[in-house]
């Protein structure tokens, strides 16, 4: 009976977080995720706003739930390239993975920059505790641990130089770079190329 009712109430928190999961989108959608309020969402989804915020501490935690469910799209896009293109020059697959990345923040913009924005997330490392940044970062860390070195050569810290990279393709930076600077998204990641990658692969072995 226990089991039962146990059961019970896990197929009803699903529905409740279906249900708030589509609400946020169509709301976002219309107005904008900046826009968005939790009352409005708890009010759209047909839930209290106690239901809504003991699943969703604040606006962050929800954008986070949507945006992992778009991003591994992405994910399967860039591993499926690595697998297809595994020989090619380590410079050359690192570029396109940025550039995937780049796609990828485009098209999530608002989404990314709501995890990450100060007033709606309490927890500031949120985002980098993420399976979304995490598989990033594992993707990155893993090619430049390909790059080589000689053998005197100081090891490449490939943990620090990933966050680095996933730092330079942050969703706040690139829209700022997008919409103030005028910098289009192949700009950006030729800059962030030059920059972060060429110096390291001029330090290898040929």
């Amino acid at each position: 009976m226990q089991e039962q009712h146990t059961s019970t109430l896990r197929k009803d928190a699903l529905q409740n977080q279906q249900m708030i999961l589509e609400a946020a989108r169509a709301l976002f959608n219309e107005k904008g995720v900046a826009e968005t309020t939790m009352h409005q969402i708890a009010k759209a989804a047909g839930v209290g706003q106690g239901t809504l915020y003991r699943r969703y501490a604040h606006k962050g935690e929800l954008c986070l739930d949507l945006i992992l469910k778009l991003a591994k799209k992405n994910h399967d896009t860039i591993i499926s390239y690595l697998h297809d293109h595994h020989n090619e020059p380590i410079g050359i697959r690192l570029k396109q993975t940025i550039a995937y990345s780049l796609d990828f923040i485009e098209e999530q913009c608002q989404l990314l920059s709501a995890i990450k924005a100060p007033s709606c997330d309490d927890d500031v490392t949120l985002i980098y505790h993420s399976p979304l940044y995490q598989s990033t970062h594992n993707i990155f860390r893993d090619l430049l641990e390909e790059i080589p070195r000689e053998a005197d050569a100081t090891p490449l810290n490939t943990i620090y130089v990933a966050d680095l990279l996933n730092a330079a393709i942050a969703p706040n930076l690139f829209q700022f770079q997008r919409e103030d600077r005028g910098y289009s998204k192949d700009e950006i990641c030729d800059n962030i190329y030059t920059i972060c990658i060429q110096p390291l692969l001029s330090q290898s072995v040929e």
